[in-house]
């Protein structure tokens, strides 16, 4: 019996410095920038800051804090990259769009550091063609890399594949930002 004693204490011993380790290990976790509560610092806004709207915006029945744009545009937020940090967002086009024959938006997400821009995210989102599209459309990319680096976070939506195709174009940039993880 004594060893069952000895394995319980070690087991309870076990799971608490587990526990502790978890603790400590996700304390740090958060938001290092809400990009939609920070909107009226962003550093570039065109091709001018009244063709951005920001405010809550449902698509399906999730609704999310959002920066939403009718016509191709640039955003972009200086900011000095935390330890373990991810962007985040989702990307959508306004339900209004669906219906609407387009050929979609292409939305990027790149940083410009020492004069030159790596590009992170390229992804176009039509809901009129594509079915999955028709909701928010997750992005996450790993920022590490770039840790303690003073860089331009820069966010794009142009037309999608098919040229300067801007029928439909209502894109909505969906709770973007910076997180640690």
């Amino acid at each position: 019996m004594t060893w069952v004693r000895w394995f319980l204490l070690g087991l309870v011993a076990g799971l608490a410095g587990l526990g502790a380790w978890w603790r400590l290990d996700h304390a740090s976790q958060g938001i290092a920038a809400d990009f939609v509560q920070q909107f009226d610092s962003a550093t570039l806004r065109r091709p001018a800051p009244d063709v951005f709207t920001v405010g809550p915006v449902t698509i399906g029945s999730a609704s999310r804090p959002s920066i939403s744009v009718r016509q191709p545009s640039r955003i972009a937020w200086d900011v000095t990259i935390p330890n373990n940090a991810w962007m985040e967002a989702e990307l959508a086009l306004q339900e209004d769009a669906w219906t609407i024959s387009g050929d979609g938006v292409m939305f990027r997400v790149g940083i410009s550091l020492d004069g030159r821009y790596d590009e992170l995210v390229a992804r176009v989102v039509n809901p009129h063609h594509v079915t999955e599209d028709r909701g928010w459309v997750p992005v996450a990319v790993d920022l590490s890399p770039y840790a303690g680096r003073a860089v331009s976070l820069v966010f794009n939506t142009a037309s999608g594949l098919e040229g300067d195709n801007r029928a439909g174009d209502l894109a909505v940039w969906g709770a973007p930002r910076l997180v640690t993880r």
